[in-house]
């Protein structure tokens, strides 16, 4: 788990058991802190997934579903085909999907996840749309990609397409 967290892989969990039960035993191995968007006490783990899909913002064919019942996974592949579905023994070798290509960026992914989901609960609460953007004292900077820029670039390219119209990678040669 805090090899693929490393990884900037994000975490989550989808799981018939209650909240209840679950979240003290994470809590007491201290693993809550890995887990974003996690659904409990779901009937239909697909469904969850979907949710996880929707609240991170992430497309569902990035997701890889890891579950020890075969019946699971197949109920997830019929609903969702394009999230992957891996038999829960196999999770020892889940370290090698880190990306190889880490950036500090990519080291803070769940971090920056979580902050993402705490300004969209602050943007829900606020009354204005003005009261919550001043609240944020955000600043942006434009300039040109300077070297040092071109791994995160490459990264990027890499990990999502929301930055690339083109939808195909780009390595850091290519980016310079």
């Amino acid at each position: 788990i805090a090899a693929l967290d490393r990884g900037g892989i994000l975490q989550s969990i989808a799981s018939r058991c209650p909240r209840a039960l679950a979240w003290p035993r994470l809590r007491a191995e201290a693993l809550d802190h890995y887990f974003l968007a996690s659904q409990f006490g779901v009937d239909c783990k697909a469904a969850a997934i979907a949710e996880i899909a929707a609240t991170l913002d992430i497309d569902p064919a990035s997701i890889l579903f890891i579950d020890d019942l075969s019946v699971e996974r197949a109920w997830v592949e019929s609903l969702l085909p394009s999230v992957r579905c891996v038999d829960a023994t196999q999770r020892g070798e889940l370290a090698t999907l880190a990306n190889a290509v880490v950036t500090p960026e990519s080291r803070r992914r769940r971090r920056l996840s979580r902050d993402e989901l705490e300004r969209r609960q602050a943007r829900a609460q606020a009354s204005h749309e003005q009261d919550f953007l001043a609240g944020l004292r955000m600043h942006l900077t434009i300039r040109r990609a300077r070297a040092r820029d071109l791994l995160r670039a490459e990264e990027l390219t890499l990990r999502t397409h929301q930055g690339n119209s083109t939808g195909a990678p780009y390595s850091r040669d290519e980016l310079a």
